[in-house]
């Protein structure tokens, strides 16, 4: 019974440094549309789920100028390209912008986004498969 107390001890540090399974933005970078009315959003983030089930996701979030990005996966509306980074290689995603209402997202070949939207409003979204170097 004299081992049972630290492992119970052990186990409610472990529990209490846990996060609450909400994800976790590590890096977040916004570009704004030419004529500053529209912006796009690249985010990294990582799930919170830790505990092996951690993964890391890319997403692009399109939307007006004031944008703030509060949801993330699919639960936003404003989230066009969203895919899981699938290798250590793989490099997160790059948006440039052709012009006021067109937004180009280049993404690693080795991902596969969901929620591939050719439009949001007026923007028209053109995503582009690049290989690893």
């Amino acid at each position: 019974m004299k081992f049972g107390v630290p492992i119970v001890v052990a186990l409610l540090m472990v529990i209490a440094g846990c996060d609450d399974g909400k994800p976790i933005v590590l890096t977040s970078s916004r570009l704004p549309s030419p004529d500053g009315q529209s912006v796009a959003i690249v985010e990294s983030v990582d799930n919170g789920l830790g505990f092996g089930q951690g993964m890391l996701y890319d997403e692009v979030h399109v939307g007006p100028m004031d944008l703030r990005t509060v949801g993330h996966f699919d639960f936003d509306a404003y989230v066009v390209f969203y895919a899981a980074r699938e290798s250590i290689t793989a490099s997160a995603p790059t948006v440039s912008w052709v012009d006021a209402n067109h937004v180009r997202i280049a993404y690693d070949a080795s991902q596969s986004p969901t929620r591939p939207f050719d439009r949001i409003g007026r923007i028209r979204v053109e995503y582009v498969a690049q290989s690893s170097p």
